[in-house]
Order: C-alpha cells, then structure tokens, then sequence
C-alpha cells in the first residue's frame, strides 16, 4: 500500500466528490498537523467525517514541522507534506496547489493532484470508466484546473500512472 501526503484542498476536492472513502481505502493517507487542523474546523464541509477518519486511523496525522530544519519555500500544509516526504515518510503528495506542484516538479517529488485520483481508482479496479468519467467531473466541478492540467488527466493512463498504484 502506498503512503499520499495529503494537502487539505485535495482532500476536501475528494470529499466534495465523494471519493474519500474509496480514496483512504487504497491508500495509506497521511497528513500534517496542520492540514488536520484546516481540515476538521467546525462548521466546514467534512470536518466531523474527516475528524472520524482520522479517529478510525484511515488518516493518520504528522507533525510536519518537526522537520522544520529543512527550508521550502511553500507555506503551511503544503511546506509540511514536502518535509514529511522528505523524511521519508510517504510514497507521494497529493496536492491541488499550483505552487506545491510547480515546486515538486522542480523538484523531482512525486506528486498528482485530485483530479487523478479517479484514475488510480478505474486503474485499481474500483471504478468502471463510466464512474470514472463522472467522478472526473464531480472533481472538475469542485476544483480549478488549467485545460492543460485537465487535458493531461484525461490522457493519463498507466504509464504515466503506475508510479503512485498501490500493489
């Protein structure tokens, strides 16, 4: 099972569309502290599931800034997943932030953003490529995306893909 650092955008996109669950079903999910504090403040949308998927240990929290010594010029939740990858403690970052994806490319930090994740899911057998494409749109609706970033997604198939399957 692989490890995805999570920004809280990307999971609140997943959540929105309702992917979560199918989500942190097939993967370890792991987020800074944090994300976990944006993630569960009270009256947002998700918060007591995502307080409850982390009670339940489908997300587990990091403390992201104990790792504080490495310098990133990202701020908040994204700067915390870039360090916890670094300290080895996650397969990839999952985030729907231009910056954090220009950095991670720049990088050489395995990343995808939400809109993705509908295709790790056909590609693992839960979706069929009718929920697929419709759980494409639920993400589009609820995210911002380039045409290009769309564009690619729609392409996307498992080669360039296979990196962040889970066995």
């Amino acid at each position: 099972m692989k490890t995805a650092l999570c920004d809280a955008s990307s999971l609140i996109i997943l959540y929105k569309a309702g992917l979560v669950r199918a989500f942190v079903v097939r993967y370890r999910v792991v987020v800074p502290a944090s994300v976990f504090e944006e993630l569960v403040i009270k009256g947002k949308t998700g918060a007591e599931r995502f307080r409850a998927y982390c009670a339940e240990g489908s997300i587990t929290v990091e403390d992201g800034l104990s790792f504080a010594d490495v310098q990133i010029p990202l701020r908040g939740g994204e700067a915390e997943c870039v360090r916890l990858y670094r300290a080895g403690r996650g397969d990839f970052i999952l985030t729907d932030d231009g910056k954090a994806a220009d950095y991670c490319r720049a990088s050489g930090i395995p990343f995808i953003n939400a809109l993705l994740v509908p295709k790790l899911l056909l590609h693992a057998g839960i979706l069929t490529e009718v929920t697929c494409a419709d759980a494409m749109q639920r993400v589009r609706r609820f995210g911002r995306y380039a045409r290009w970033v769309v564009d690619y997604a729609e392409r996307a198939g498992l080669d360039e893909l296979c990196a962040f399957m889970t066995e």
